[in-house]
């Protein structure tokens, strides 16, 4: 009787551990399923780069497992997150033409972000171009000023333009050359005949820094090159263009001795 009590114990123990045991792996099945599905999720999130639904699968898988590669996913998603954010913020600038606020926005793209920061970077290139071509804008309506003011709002936050900070350095040498030469530009204007069209048949020297000269008589036209202080135009005709005056003529470099049949607006005389 007694042995027959200890084999049903027995019995009963052993049916315990067992369903326990079974309970134990079923659970660590459906956990380990639960959490493979949470994986496939959260890549699925990625891909559609629905960023903040893939940073909650990867909190969960945290919460649920403790592993450190859960945590490091979610950390690479939230600094994703971020970088999106300044990269948006970013483009609307372009589209305003507020070329230096967009450069702020992309500057603190994180360059661990793997997914916004390159794509910030090209956007720095494009925007560079874009501001450069300000600068020339500038400087072919004879406004070296502006064009010195864009390049150094640039300078100060972007440090390392090689393009910029020698156009720059162009246009301080222009300004240096104007200053210096202005009581000696003011005087050469006085001399000028009163009436333009007495210019006519005369050669008057460059006086300003740098003189674009140009196909037509208009700032909007092609400029075909620049000619450097020392330079000379034998003027053949003269038009104008209110307060400007155009002379066309023979404009000839001093530091090459080229020769241009071109147009020169008369406030580089």
């Amino acid at each position: 009787m007694l042995s027959n009590n200890l084999n049903r114990m027995i019995i009963a123990i052993g049916a315990i551990v067992l369903a326990i045991m079974i309970a134990l792996v079923l659970s660590f099945a459906i956990n380990k399923s639960t959490v493979s599905n949470l994986e496939k999720e959260a890549n699925e999130y990625m891909q559609e780069e629905d960023y903040n639904s893939a940073s909650t699968i990867y909190s969960k898988l945290v919460s649920k497992t403790g592993e450190k590669k859960y945590k490091k996913k979610q950390e690479e998603v939230e600094l994703i997150i971020k970088g999106s954010r300044q990269y948006e913020l970013g483009m609307s600038k372009i589209e305003k033409k507020e070329y230096i606020s967009a450069i702020k926005y992309f500057k603190k793209v994180d360059e661990k972000d793997k997914v916004f920061y390159e794509k910030a970077q090209k956007q720095l290139e494009i925007v560079e171009n874009k501001i450069l071509l300000e600068v020339e804008e500038a400087i072919q309506d004879d406004n070296t000023y502006l064009a010195s003011s864009i390049l150094n709002d640039y300078i100060s936050i972007v440090e390392n333009s090689q393009k910029a900070q020698e156009l720059l350095d162009s246009l301080n040498g222009t300004a240096v050359e104007e200053d210096d030469d202005k009581e000696e530009y003011d005087e050469l204007v006085s001399e000028l005949p009163e009436n333009p069209k007495d210019w006519v048949g005369k050669t008057f020297e460059i006086k300003t820094g740098k003189a674009n000269i140009r196909e037509e008589a208009k700032l909007d036209s092609e400029v075909i090159t620049t000619i450097a202080k020392g330079g000379t135009i034998v003027v053949e005709k003269i038009k104008y263009d209110g307060d400007r005056i155009w002379c066309y003529g023979t404009i000839k470099s001093a530091k090459t001795g080229e020769t241009f049949k071109a147009w020169l607006s008369s406030k580089n005389l």
